[in-house]
């Protein structure tokens, strides 16, 4: 985290941060924010856990609702993105690269300002005012209008911008899904009508695709079917475990009983977030950021 915050200042005093369009140092403004957010959510939830250690411990002093919704916020904002190797010189649209990292960073301090707000903690979107909703509400929007942003850069960055002598098939299969994975998230916005026309949130929809691009090892064959679960160290132990509860939950009866409960919270962090974790890390280890080779 040193490393990047001192390539950070370094580019602070070359250029303005709030001018550059360049897509490398914009890269690393995307590393620093998403290692803060991961940070800050971590924290929160070994916060969590110790006022959940025992009775009588109130370390959010009443707001235990509230440090949960941000933990989930910050968690997600935990992001890092790839280094696209495709053969263009420049991004497709370098400000708009621009913007939609700021939108990215403004949505985080939105969302970091809303604990301070009026409101009451939810782990839910509906049926909750105030100014702290209103405030993490704005903060979503305002992440998903960057996120859309950045999606439309990279899909036509990868399929106008790039060498004319390479073409789709001869592209890392990594680069491929990360483009294309845009187009097929639209699966996750799924509403449950009968119950509301409550969004689907933190499913297991977005698992299916999220952790098919994360193991370079064999990835043109085995990000298109399971196999990619084998070979991350320590990712198997842990999605099998998380797995296991998922049959369970399959049966409806316990499917009631357990429901918000801690069995659901443990099956969901096996699956998405430490495989996500896992994931990041392992595909983070990019040393052509420092100007070394890439050793696989």
């Amino acid at each position: 985290m040193n490393i990047f915050c001192g390539m950070l200042f370094i580019n602070v005093m070359k250029e303005s941060i709030l001018k550059t369009v360049n897509h490398k140092t914009i890269g690393i403004y995307y590393i620093v924010p998403g290692y803060w957010a991961g940070l800050g959510g971590s924290v929160l939830s070994i916060i969590m856990r110790l006022e959940l250690s025992g009775p009588g411990v109130y370390l959010f002093f009443g707001t235990l609702r509230r440090g949960k919704s941000i933990h989930g916020v910050l968690i997600i904002s935990f992001n890092d993105y790839a280094y696209f190797n495709w053969g263009a010189p420049e991004i497709a649209f370098p400000r708009l690269n621009a913007l939609s990292f700021w939108l990215t960073f403004v949505a985080l301090l939105m969302d970091g300002l809303s604990v301070f707000l009026i409101g009451s903690g939810t782990r839910r979107v509906e049926g909750q005012s105030g100014m702290r909703m209103d405030c993490i509400i704005l903060g979503l929007h305002t992440v998903g209008i960057g996120s859309l942003l950045g999606a439309i850069n990279f899909m036509f960055t990868t399929q106008n911008i790039r060498l004319t002598a390479v073409t789709l098939d001869q592209m890392s299969i990594f680069l491929v899904l990360y483009c294309f994975y845009y187009l097929v998230v639209i699966s996750i916005l799924l509403f449950m009508i009968l119950k509301g026309i409550r969004p689907l949130l933190f499913q297991h929809l977005e698992a299916v695709l999220f952790l098919t691009d994360k193991e370079r090892l064999f990835d043109q064959v085995s990000t298109s079917v399971w196999g990619h679960h084998m070979y991350p160290v320590g990712f198997i132990i842990l999605f099998t475990l998380g797995d296991l509860r998922s049959i369970v939950l399959r049966a409806a009866s316990l499917d009631i009983v357990l429901h918000d409960t801690y069995y659901v919270l443990a099956h969901f962090h096996y699956t998405l977030s430490l495989g996500a974790v896992f994931g990041i890390f392992s595909g983070s280890f990019m040393m052509a950021v420092f100007g070394k080779p890439r050793k696989i």
